[in-house]
């Protein structure tokens, strides 16, 4: 592996934990004064979506990248720079709740599809 692999990987790789964190902090953390979690205070399936989705998108753009790197090919590679871009552009539009921790992991997304090689 080059050093760009390894880079755009362990940036990749630290994104989907971020993503696991942030995701097992909504459902259990204390996100409130009461010591309630994001999903006590806020019901509804639009809350689920929401605390699932940068979980589901990092760890799809983990698998692009993988694809990417490991069969040489610059659409998935892409496809998972579209996909960190719409989690960056998704942190921005929810920064004032929760945009500011789902930022940093979409940033380091969009490093990381960058930094992985690929030449066809």
């Amino acid at each position: 592996m080059s050093r760009d692999g390894r880079i755009a990987f362990t940036l990749a790789s630290g994104a989907v934990l971020a993503a696991a964190v942030f995701s097992v902090w909504a459902v259990a953390g204390s996100a409130y004064n009461s010591g309630a979690s994001v999903t006590e205070m806020n019901h509804g399936l639009g809350t689920w979506l929401v605390v699932a989705a940068p979980l589901a998108v990092a760890t799809l753009a983990w698998v692009l990248l993988h694809v990417a790197c490991r069969r040489n090919l610059r659409g998935p590679r892409a496809a998972a720079q579209a996909m960190a871009w719409l989690l960056v552009a998704f942190s921005v539009v929810s920064a004032a709740s929760i945009g500011l921790l789902i930022g940093p992991l979409a940033i380091a997304l969009v490093v990381a599809a960058s930094f992985t090689p690929v030449e066809r």
